[in-house]
């Protein structure tokens, strides 16, 4: 969103984890982003918000059989740090974020529980023309 503040930016990220579970449901402020970024992590890449969104509806019925359709009630995306990097000398801009993803697969016999400390950058472009 071309209104969106890197503040802005960082409080949806903010919301997308404490409010919105996002590292289980996947239910994300797509708004933010330009409509073919690109996700990666170590074990994948790919692009583009339509993709994403895809996904996610791929593994939304694994996670609801996981949970016995109560992807709340047994997972959590707790958001342990998260910081604004805005360095106008580089070009350098982003948002960190410092998570833990818990959860018990309760449709499983032996009930594993999941729990990964990780982090994401969330890179953006600075529209802020101050000159």
């Amino acid at each position: 969103l071309s209104m969106l503040t890197p503040k802005d930016l960082m409080d949806k990220l903010r919301d997308d984890y404490d409010m919105n579970n996002y590292l289980w449901t996947g239910n994300l402020f797509t708004s933010a982003f330009e409509s073919e970024c690109r996700f990666t992590d170590p074990t994948l890449s790919f692009v583009g918000i339509e993709q994403y969104k895809t996904n996610v509806q791929n593994l939304q019925p694994i996670m609801n059989f996981l949970t016995h359709n109560q992807i709340n009630d047994y997972t959590k995306s707790e958001l342990l740090d998260i910081q604004l990097f805005d360095n106008d000398d580089n070009d350098n801009h982003y948002v960190q974020t410092r998570w833990n993803m818990v959860g018990t697969l309760v449709a499983l016999p032996w009930k594993p529980t999941i729990n990964v400390i990780g982090q994401t950058k969330f890179w953006y472009r600075n529209n802020n023309n101050s000159n």
